[in-house]
């Protein structure tokens, strides 16, 4: 059964029993001045979170309520002090396959499969025998597939939502078309390889459960970049005859795209199309952080971002345009 009650329209059902899956966001035993034991939780979803509180029922419910956990909460949304809350009666262990991530964690607006289809496409017109093999093997794997169109791109600093990581990959093939256009010289094979590889080892580096975003001890140790080179001659050793120095640039495509050693890469770009995957990474980031920023009013009606650290500044917001631009993820 789809979840129907989320925690910004709450507000409607004041005074109503509801009955609905939530993530316990946190859970505290307390005692009143009697001495009568009670629990206070915080409940959440996609929307936000909310305050629960039971008086009843604590030995059923306490074993049921843990933390990161996703419970079937019936209870009564009510409002203590102002404050809106839920009066939990019931509560219910859920199991996997109940779940749907994206009733609990943000995600893009355009829904993964397609633009998972949009990366195929354009990856369908590499010229290369081997690197078509290659993502095809990719891409036809089911886990890797699976964990794919889940992904973010980050924790924070930008796309880091489900399937954030699609959404950032599928821009950066889109501009490296374009420029591998614009300067022929360029090796459109590799650049557009690279876009697609460049974050691949993030599948690995994050775990994605209805709390939250976490790093995965290997995304920890290892990191991204170490990890998608793993990923990549896993696959490359699937593909017969894959030349060893085509292999050798993709891996220097993924080891060099941040840039510079101090953020993070092993070593620096020493092909053009390095270099260029290198600036367009750091140019979608930027472009989603200039506009998250400016969703985020010092005030309201502020023309002025709050102040938006991976930036190091505020940002300017000029009035909507008047003309409607391309949607082309659409």
């Amino acid at each position: 059964m789809p979840k129907t009650h989320f925690v910004e329209h709450l507000k409607e059902r004041e005074n109503q029993e509801i009955q609905d899956l939530f993530v316990v966001a946190q859970v505290e035993a307390r005692t009143t001045r009697e001495g009568n034991r009670y629990l206070v939780a915080r409940l959440k979803d996609r929307t936000g979170e909310i305050e629960a509180i039971a008086f009843d029922a604590v030995d059923q419910l306490e074993p049921v309520l843990v933390k990161g956990e996703v419970v079937e909460i019936r209870g009564r949304v009510e409002r203590f002090n102002q404050v809106l809350r839920v009066k939990m009666l019931e509560a219910r262990p859920v199991p996997a396959r109940r779940i749907d991530l994206a009733d609990f964690l943000p995600a893009s607006p355009h829904p993964a499969e397609d633009l998972l289809q949009k990366v195929q496409e354009i990856l369908n017109t590499l010229k290369s025998p081997h690197l078509r093999k290659l993502f095809q093997r990719m891409l036809e794997d089911p886990e890797l597939r699976g964990r794919l169109l889940r992904a973010p791109a980050a924790t924070t600093y930008h796309h880091n939502y489900l399937g954030g990581l699609l959404e950032h990959t599928l821009n950066i093939l889109r501009i490296a078309d374009t420029l591998a256009r614009m300067y022929p010289h360029l090796d459109r094979d590799l650049l557009l390889a690279g876009a697609f590889l460049h974050d691949i080892g993030k599948v690995e580096e994050y775990e994605i459960t209805p709390a939250g975003i976490e790093v995965t001890d290997r995304g920890r140790l290892l990191g991204h970049i170490l990890l998608g080179v793993e990923i990549l001659n896993r696959y490359a050793h699937q593909v017969r005859d894959f030349p060893r120095d085509l292999l050798m640039r993709l891996q220097h495509m993924i080891l060099s795209h941040h840039g510079e050693l101090e953020w993070g890469s092993p070593v620096r770009p020493a092909l053009v199309e390095a270099q260029v995957l290198h600036f367009l990474d750091n140019l979608d980031a930027r472009i989603w952080m200039f506009a998250e920023a400016a969703r985020h009013p010092r005030a309201p009606g502020s023309r002025w971002s709050e102040w938006w650290k991976p930036l190091g500044r505020m940002v300017f917001i000029p009035p909507e345009p008047e003309n409607e631009t391309e949607d082309l993820f659409g």
